[in-house]
């Protein structure tokens, strides 16, 4: 015999209380279990990754930019130009060198002044090449002279003697650049004493601009190198007086009062002074050059001229000076 949970009453197999908690359990037992639904929390979304933006350029940059643009371009239509410039040149001096001062063409007028450095540069170089050329040939010549032992003395050296290309070329230049910057100013001076007013560099625009001739004449001074000597060194002479001819217009361009005699006499003591200070500065720099001159016999390691006047001077010193040196020659011979 079964008995009810909740009020205790008798019940029969399979029967079921009508207490109300009875009931009430039964109910609850017969509703369908519905499954827990977990609870999930909102997913944030992530903001879309950017791709990284390339860095601009500053103002000032771009402005840099397009002024080195700007300038290249310039230098390359002028080096286009130097032909075009030439033939106004050739026809009316004065018109195409005031041309380049009006326009300030700066760029042109640095082309033309590397142009003149090289063409110095070319004819130093030319010069020494020939002078060692001649030196060679007057040793093998008086090599010879003595005979077949001599000439086969020679043969046996191997004596070279070659000019240095690199050296004459930067001592040229800087020839070519030292005489031109005394020149522009001595014509700068010049124009103030005159009452001028143009600028230091409208002075060396129009120096620049009207060095054609000399330019030539140095290339030509290169040139003739290869066939003979004097007249190489005729047309570098040619070349110095070009120079100061053409400074003429250069002055006459820039002075106002540029046909008195006044003017003439403060160009000529000008030209003069120009003369003496480049007689106390060019010679070392050639001298220089000459240095780097250098001589190899034998198979020898090259010796420069330079290193052998070191050794010499050395030498010198050791005997105690010139003095020293005739001394010591005095007493071998007697």
């Amino acid at each position: 015999m079964a008995f009810c949970r909740y009020c205790g009453a008798s019940l029969a197999e399979g029967q079921t209380c009508t207490c109300p908690q009875s009931q009430a359990a039964a109910q609850q037992s017969a509703a369908p279990v519905q499954p827990a639904v977990p609870v999930q929390e909102p997913v944030q979304q992530q903001p879309p990754v950017q791709p990284a933006q390339p860095q601009q350029p500053s103002a000032a940059q771009q402005q840099a930019a397009a002024a080195a643009q700007a300038a290249q371009a310039a230098a390359v239509d002028t080096a286009k130009n130097i032909g075009g410039y030439l033939k106004v040149y050739f026809t009316d001096a004065g018109a195409a060198v005031r041309g380049v001062v009006e326009q300030d063409n700066l760029t042109f007028a640095i082309i033309l002044t590397v142009i003149r450095a090289l063409a110095a540069g070319l004819a130093v170089y030319g010069l020494l090449r020939k002078a060692c050329a001649i030196a060679l040939q007057t040793a093998m010549t008086a090599a010879g002279a003595f005979g077949s032992y001599g000439s086969s003395m020679a043969n046996m050296m191997s004596t070279s003697i070659k000019a240095p290309l690199m050296g004459s070329l930067l001592y040229g230049a800087l020839i070519g650049a030292a005489g031109m910057a005394l020149y522009i100013v001595m014509v700068f001076i010049l124009m103030k004493l005159q009452k001028g007013s143009a600028s230091l560099k409208a002075v060396y625009e129009a120096s620049a601009a009207n060095g054609v001739l000399p330019t030539a004449l140095l290339l030509l001074t290169f040139l003739a190198s290869f066939v003979s000597m004097p007249f190489a060194i005729v047309c570098l002479i040619l070349a110095g007086l070009s120079w100061v001819v053409s400074g003429v217009l250069t002055a006459q361009l820039l002075c106002p009062d540029n046909v008195s005699g006044r003017f003439w006499a403060l160009y000529f003591v000008g030209v003069v002074l120009v003369f003496w200070a480049s007689g106390l500065i060019l010679p070392n720099l050639f001298l220089n050059a000459v240095g780097g001159i250098s001589v190899s016999t034998m198979g020898n390691p090259p010796v420069t001229l330079q290193q052998s006047i070191d050794m010499m001077k050395m030498q010198v010193a050791q005997m105690g000076g010139w003095s020293g040196m005739f001394r010591e020659l005095l007493e071998e011979i007697f």
